[in-house]
């Protein structure tokens, strides 16, 4: 098995409660993995409460990008990432079991520019969850015609990035994921 590095940006706005389960479900997620290298970035997006401490005491490495919105936050974790796989991840997330595996397989097709797969919500009711599971279903029939990422769940290629000029800033919110799909879909495969 070939080892591969990754970093990890999780951008992060008063995710105080959340943000350390996210650091160690992703350390986790690295034992054993055949990861050779690895950084944990969060973007503290002007944060009040003190999820910058939190990462520190993770041991993530804290960026501070006061400029409020996600694609803000994203962009200034993107730059700072050293390694040629990049995990944008969610504060509120944690890594499933098989996830890297996963993400490192389908990375091994020199054409996948980025990977992406759906968020699964443990905490949702049985009816709100099989909604969840309808959309994600049509979601994957919709991908065969246009590209899609998930936003809070996505990876892709460092030189990718570079490629289609980063994250469009001028979006505020929703729709960033389409986007950088979008544009990524026109100089390589998005899984």
């Amino acid at each position: 098995l070939t080892m591969t590095s990754i970093s990890f940006v999780i951008p992060a706005y008063n995710e105080e409660a959340l943000i350390g389960d996210c650091i160690q479900s992703i350390r986790k997620a690295l034992r054993g993995s055949r990861v050779a290298r690895a950084e944990i970035i969060v973007v503290d997006n002007g944060s009040t409460d003190g999820t910058a401490s939190v990462a520190r005491r993770c041991k993530a490495k804290v960026v501070s990008q006061p400029k409020r919105g996600l694609t803000f936050a994203r962009q200034a974790g993107h730059v700072v990432a050293k390694y040629g796989l990049v995990a944008h991840i969610d504060a509120d997330n944690l890594m499933r079991y098989g996830w890297l595996e996963a993400v490192l397989n389908a990375m091994n097709d020199p054409e996948v520019v980025a990977v992406s797969g759906p968020l699964y919500y443990d905490d949702l009711s049985w009816a709100t969850r099989t909604v969840v599971n309808i959309f994600y279903f049509f979601a994957r029939l919709a991908h065969r015609i246009l590209p899609m990422v998930q936003g809070g769940n996505f990876v892709m290629r460092n030189s990718a990035f570079a490629k289609i000029a980063g994250f469009d800033t001028s979006i505020t919110f929703y729709g960033d994921d389409t986007d950088i799909a979008k544009r990524l879909s026109r100089i390589g495969k998005v899984r």
